[in-house]
């Protein structure tokens, strides 16, 4: 909970007074889900 306070505040300290959160889905079968897969991507857990 404490990182993701933090990372929250992080983000919150770029925002000019707005800020848009989008939920992503890896998809099989995509660019994205190779990437991901092969650690090229980290942080993206499904």
């Amino acid at each position: 909970m404490d990182e993701w306070r933090c990372e929250l505040m992080e983000a919150l300290s770029y925002a000019k007074g707005h800020m848009s959160l989008y939920q992503l889905t890896i998809e099989d079968g995509t660019q994205f889900k190779t990437l991901r897969d092969s650690g090229t991507i980290e942080g993206a857990q499904l």
